[in-house]
């Protein structure tokens, strides 16, 4: 019965901190679930000159900014959990290399969660009652383009869309987690699903 109530209290401080200054987004380590069949190729990850490791995300979604820190590790980290199931992951002279080329992050308020009231009820006749609040939820969106590279540097495929988190949160970084991790699973479908 307490941890449905410290859980709700620990998010109305974050919630809090939220509103009060800038957040900040710390590495992630996201886990794609890809559904590929084995490789017996090796594989490397690559950045374009686009993909920034410390970047900042205008108060468009959230009410403060997002300043966002180690973003190709925890690009580095998603990567490596989702595809080296299937693949030999390599830092040099791949087979086959996924470039990333964009990754920008933004966040999308998805509405208001109510959070019921808390009674305190204690020894002495005096029992304190919190009036039911409510919190703002989001998704965090990220807006990709990606090629898959041969090893002689050919670019053998595109792909381009928009991953969304799958749960709608106030943490960032379940979200931003969240939209990683589906970016990765669409980047799979398009470069190595059956055709």
């Amino acid at each position: 019965m307490k941890k449905p109530l410290i859980g709700m209290l620990a998010l109305a401080i974050a919630l809090m901190v939220l509103q009060s200054c800038a957040t900040k987004l710390q590495i992630l380590s996201p886990a794609p679930r890809i559904n590929i069949e084995p490789q017996k190729k090796t594989l490397a990850l690559e950045f374009g000159p686009d993909i920034k490791d410390r970047f900042t995300i205008p108060a468009t979604g959230f009410d403060n900014e997002v300043i966002a820190s180690n973003w190709l590790q925890s690009l580095k980290n998603g990567f490596n959990k989702g595809f080296s199931p299937f693949f030999k992951i390599v830092d040099t002279e791949p087979e086959l290399t996924i470039r990333l080329l964009k990754t920008e992050v933004y966040y999308e308020r998805t509405g208001e969660e109510t959070m019921p009231a808390i009674i305190s009820v204690s020894s002495t006749p005096q029992s304190t009652m919190t009036t039911p609040s409510s919190i703002s939820t989001f998704t965090c969106k990220i807006l990709y383009q990606a090629q898959l590279v041969s090893a002689k540097g050919e670019s053998l495929e595109k792909a381009f869309g928009t991953s969304t988190s799958t749960i709608f949160s106030a943490d960032i970084s379940l979200l931003t987690t969240s939209s990683v991790e589906n970016m990765y699973e669409q980047i799979a479908q398009k470069f190595f699903s059956v055709k």
